[in-house]
Order: C-alpha cells, then sequence, then structure tokens
C-alpha cells in the first residue's frame, strides 16, 4: 500500500496540557485504509497525540492535516463532524444505560444505528445477546467491544483508538486485534497501544514517541522483527513477556 493516499498528517506538533509542554516535536503520516499503532513508554505523549487530533488539548504549534485540511483550531464536535471518531483509554460508555441506549446515543445523525447495526452486531455478537442488558454489567472484554463499536455507528473515517487492552485476559485481547482489523476494512485507524502482540497484529505501520518527540516510524514487520527496536524504545525484554508474544503476530 506505498502509494496509498494520505488522509492525515500530523507535522512537528507541540501540544500543552495546562503548563506542560507534553508534545515537543511529533510528525507522522497516516495512510488511507491503514492502522497506524502510535508506541511508546508510559508517559511519551502517545494519548495526548490522539487527542490533539480531536481538538482536546491545546497546539503551542505544528500541524495537524486531515486530508489537507488544518485542524488546528477546531472544536472537538467541529472535527467530530469531519468524520473523525474516538475510543478513550476509559472506553467512553454509559454504565447506566443499555447496551442499545449507548449505541443510540452515539448517533451523530437519526439512522445512523438503523443503517449500521448489522454489521455492527455480526461483528460483536455478544452486543446484539445483551443489548438491553445495562452496559455496566458487562464484562470488560464487551464493554471494550461496546466502546469500539459506538464509533462504528456514524460512517467515520478515521478512528482513534487508545488503550483497547487494557485490562483485558490475553484471549479477549485477542479478540480486540481481530476485531480492529476489521473495522479498518472500512475506516483508517490510528492506534495508541502497550500490547506489542496486539500492535504487531492489527497495525501497519507504527510510529514511535519517546519523550514528547516522534523518533522513528515505518511498517509494522520492521518493530515486530527488531528486539533491539523493542529495548530502546518500548522496555521490551524476554524477562517481561513481551517478546514472548510476538508469534501470534501477522505474518
Amino acid at each position: 500500500m506505498g502509494w496509498a493516499t494520505l488522509l492525515l498528517q500530523v507535522l512537528e506538533l507541540h501540544a500543552y496540557i495546562r503548563q506542560y509542554h507534553i508534545l515537543q516535536g511529533v510528525s507522522f503520516d497516516v495512510r488511507e485504509g491503514e492502522v497506524t499503532v502510535v508506541l511508546g513508554r508510559n508517559g511519551a505523549g502517545k494519548t495526548t497525540t490522539l487527542r490533539s487530533v480531536l481538538g482536546l488539548t491545546r497546539i503551542g504549534r505544528g500541524e495537524i492535516r486531515l486530508d489537507g485540511l488544518s485542524l488546528v483550531g477546531w472544536r472537538p464536535h467541529e472535527i467530530a463532524r469531519l468524520g473523525v471518531g474516538y475510543v478513550p483509554e476509559d472506553r467512553g460508555i454509559f454504565t447506566q444505560l443499555t447496551v442499545e441506549e449507548n449505541l443510540q446515543v452515539a448517533e451523530r445523525n437519526r439512522g445512523n444505528l438503523r443503517q449500521r447495526s448489522g454489521r455492527i452486531f455480526d461483528l460483536f455478537p455478544d452486543l446484539y445477546r445483551f443489548r438491553h442488558r445495562r452496559a455496566g454489567l458487562l464484562s470488560g472484554g464487551q464493554q471494550q467491544m461496546l466502546a469500539i463499536a459506538r464509533v462504528m455507528v456514524n460512517p467515520n473515517r478515521l478512528l482513534l483508538v487508545d488503550e483497547p487492552s487494557k485490562g483485558l485476559a490475553p484471549i479477549l485481547v485477542r479478540n480486540v486485534g481481530e476485531a480492529l482489523r476489521e473495522v479498518a476494512r472500512e475506516a483508517t485507524v490510528v492506534l495508541v497501544e502497550q500490547n506489542l502482540a496486539l500492535a504487531a497484529h492489527a497495525g501497519d505501520r507504527y510510529v514511535i514517541i519517546d519523550d514528547g518527540r516522534s523518533v522513528r516510524e515505518g511498517p509494522m514487520a520492521e518493530i515486530a522483527m527488531d528486539r533491539q527496536l523493542q529495548r530502546v524504545y518500548l522496555g521490551v525484554t524476554e524477562r517481561n513477556g513481551g517478546l514472548r508474544a510476538l508469534p501470534w503476530a501477522r505474518r
């Protein structure tokens, strides 16, 4: 997919949370139809990068372009209207509402859920089975599936997904990876993920953020095979189990 259209460009981005200068020069490209994985250690600036794309942080300088259109200065709801969906790290579901109600309130335009419910429930059969159950009573894996399903209600072009494997058992992590590959058939995905096995399975390309700066990007297979890169930038070692998971990666 070397000739794929650039959908999102992040150029020398500097961003702040209150007085703290979190991003200090992040640049990467996202190609249409691919899954780009944002990697890095805890606190590197990965979540801030996603939130910046959605207009949720203060931009000091740099550019964020969607299809060539600058998003800097746009409000989050305006960016969402351009077809950008966001799955936050905490899932962002309404625990007191049912599964069906969570999907209904995600609609940007009346009728979206009716048009897309078949696709959503085919991908996540548990959500159909428990559609009348309160979301707070779902398992952690089911809640994560609901969080992903909510951004599928609308015909988004770009999905920003933050740490979908967090707190999940290994078998559920794999299910999330399969779901993301399916979601990527209809939308471009930018994925923040600490689980390298999931990243290697779901991702097409990667960008590494280290201490608020992008330091490397390339095809996902490159970092999946390079133990030195994993050790230097991600802290992955044989001892902590990260490398042992890599045979799960897509080939």
